[in-house]
Order: structure tokens, then C-alpha cells, then sequence
């Protein structure tokens, strides 16, 4: 129980983010799990390392890397400037908001345009005298349901994917999410206008030019944007066509970094602005997650509650709930074992296995 315990003790500094008077962020809470499951000796070294699925670490180090070089450059700026300018009132603004944040975080990843999207909202706030909570909250609805059309929208979607091996994720994920993404982008919208009532004035704006910051880095940025389009377009196809011949997440963010990392003269400050933490946070979530799960607590648990016969519904309400508590990432890592318990005729549990040469010591495999 000890991994269990350690685990408790992660969520909960996660759900409360402090202690005494000392702010805990979410990565200090679950790197401090990691070493005390390593301390106490729950896992040793080499199962730790085993655990870190190194795809999903360098997916992210490989965005993260092509998000900066964005930032930098000024060019999603530029590219929102250029279609927000066509928004002639508050109405129009905050719709198109929702859905080309949306769009662009199933594609760059909700991350980068959460960041790039907040400091473009606070300049449209004070350009137009909008209330900063209602551009605020556009970007944070876009972002959060604009993400779910992709594998690689969210972190949370790319575990899914890559853990659970999902046959052609991307075809997947938009099948299933489309319909749901475009409803509740525009529930998003009509929840704004509802709260926000007195904001929605029909004057028009005045839109104030917005140039790129860097061009060479924005012609860079450019390139990588259009290779990686090109590359999930490629294994949509090939993953439908010939799905012996189909290949990792990881390599579409990293053939697309590439021209930043060759090419640009900003690299070492493109690297410098990298989210380390998030990359830290996941590695050690990685090992803590396997400790558990080394341990047997939670099928043992998920045995005695009897939750082979959990719906849909159930798993969405325990979702709900749990990731309001411990933030998407963690929630759906801890909530893996409960879904392939609910649905064992789709999901197998396999340990120490390799997938596509990258070290993996739980994968989830289609049947």
C-alpha cells in the first residue's frame, strides 16, 4: 500500500497546490512522488526507466520546440490578426476565437495556444474595452474543446493514443470528437453570450495592425507548420491504407522541428523557453503510475468494487470528478486501469513490452 499512499499523497498537493505557505505546482508534487516510490524501494531504477514512455516525452519536447519558435516569431499573432480583423463586432470576435483557437490547438497542441492565445486576448480585451474575464474564457473553452478533435491536441489524448495503441488515431479521434467539438464550441459560445450579455454590443471594431516579430524565424515556423500538416495528412492515409506501414506519433514532431532546430539562428532561446517542467512532470507521473500498478492495488481495488460492468456514463462521471481534482493528465493515467477493466473483450494488459523501438513497460493493445 505504500505506493498507494505516496500516490494519495501526490493528489492531494495536487488538489490543493500548497502547504503552509510554500505554493506547490503540479510537477514539484509528482517529481516528489517519483523519488519517495524510489526511495521506499516500490520500483527499482531499471523499471523506472522502463516505465517513461519516451515517445510521449519527446512528442512533447519536439512541440514544445516548434511552439516556441512560434511564440517568438509573432507569426500566430500575426495569422490571428489577419482573421480576427474581419470581426466587426463582439459577436463575430468571440466566435471566431472559439473555433480557430480550437482548431489550431488540435494541431500545435493546446498548450502553445493557450500561451500565445492569453497574451493575444488581453490585447484585444484593451483594444475593444472587452471584459478581460469573457476573452479569457474564450481562449480557455477553445483550447480545451478545439483539442479533443486530435491525438496530439492535448497531453491527455496523446497517452490515450500511444498507450492504448489506437489503430489510426487521428481518423479516430475526429470521427468520434467532430460532431461533439463543433456542438460544444458553440454551446461555449451561447454560455458566454448568456453571462456576458452586456459585453455582446453591436458597435464595430477597430482592428490595430499586427506585424511578425521575426520574419526569418516566421518563414522557419512556416515550414515546420507545413510539414507537420503534410506528415498527419500522410499517416491518416498510410494508418487507413497500409496499416503494417504506419509510424509513431513522435516522428511527425520531430521531422517538423527539425528546420527550426538546423535552421533557425534563435535556437538556444528557442530552447531555453521549452515547458522543462511539463516534460519533468510527465516523466515522473510515468514512474509513479507504474509503481502503483506494480504494486496490484488498483485491479485488486477495481476487483473488490466489482466495476467490470461500469458504463460509459459511470467512467464519464468518475472522469469528470476525478480530473476536476487532479488536473486531465494524472486523472486519465489513474482512470486506464478502471476502462480496461469496464471493457475487457477490447483491452489486454501487457508488461515489458517494446512498441516500434521505443521502451514501454505497460501497453495497451487493441484485440
Amino acid at each position: 500500500m505504500v505506493s498507494i499512499i505516496i500516490l494519495a499523497l501526490v493528489v492531494l498537493l495536487i488538489s490543493i497546490r500548497r502547504l503552509g505557505r510554500y505554493e506547490i505546482a503540479m510537477w514539484q508534487a509528482m517529481t516528489l512522488g517519483a523519488i519517495l516510490v524510489l526511495i521506499t524501494r516500490q520500483i527499482s531504477f531499471q523499471q523506472a526507466i522502463l516505465s517513461i514512455n519516451f515517445e510521449v516525452i519527446f512528442f512533447l519536447l519536439f512541440m514544445f520546440i516548434l511552439g516556441s519558435a512560434l511564440e517568438l516569431s509573432g507569426s500566430l499573432e500575426y495569422l490571428a490578426f489577419k482573421l480576427f480583423k474581419k470581426a466587426k463586432n463582439v459577436d463575430l470576435l468571440i466566435l471566431q476565437m472559439i473555433f480557430f483557437f480550437g482548431i489550431l490547438s488540435s494541431i500545435f497542441t493546446n498548450d502553445t495556444i493557450a500561451i500565445v492565445g492569453t497574451g493575444l486576448a488581453l490585447i484585444l480585451s484593451r483594444n475593444h474595452k472587452i471584459d478581460t474575464k469573457l476573452i479569457l474564457l474564450t481562449v480557455a473553452f477553445s483550447v480545451t474543446i478545439g483539442s479533443t478533435l486530435s491525438p496530439i491536441g492535448n497531453p491527455q489524448n496523446l497517452i490515450i493514443a500511444v498507450e492504448g495503441s489506437i489503430p489510426n488515431p487521428f481518423l479516430t479521434f475526429f470521427k468520434f470528437n467532430f460532431i461533439p467539438m463543433i456542438l460544444n464550441s458553440f454551446f461555449a459560445y451561447l454560455v458566454l453570450k448568456f453571462f456576458f450579455r452586456k459585453e455582446f454590443r453591436e458597435e464595430e471594431l477597430i482592428h490595430e495592425e499586427v506585424e511578425i516579430q521575426d520574419s526569418s524565424l516566421a518563414m522557419i515556423t512556416l515550414i515546420s507548420s507545413i510539414i507537420l500538416v503534410v506528415l498527419i495528412i500522410i499517416k491518416v492515409i498510410v494508418a487507413y491504407l497500409t496499416p503494417s506501414n504506419d509510424f509513431p506519433l513522435v516522428y511527425i514532431a520531430m521531422v517538423s522541428a527539425i528546420p527550426v532546430i538546423v535552421l533557425s539562428k534563435r535556437r538556444r532561446e528557442i530552447l531555453s523557453e521549452i515547458d522543462y517542467k511539463t516534460l519533468i512532470f510527465f516523466v515522473s507521473m510515468f514512474i509513479l503510475m507504474e509503481s502503483v500498478f506494480l504494486s496490484g492495488a488498483i485491479q485488486s481495488t477495481l476487483d473488490k468494487l466489482k466495476l467490470g460492468s461500469i458504463g460509459p456514463l459511470n467512467i464519464l462521471g468518475v472522469s469528470v470528478i476525478i480530473s476536476q481534482l487532479v488536473s486531465n493528465v494524472p486523472a486519465s493515467m489513474i482512470l486506464l486501469p478502471l476502462v480496461r477493466n469496464s471493457v475487457p473483450h477490447l483491452w489486454r494488459l501487457r508488461q515489458g513490452q517494446q512498441s516500434q523501438g521505443i521502451s514501454q513497460s505497460w501497453e495497451l493493445h487493441l484485440t
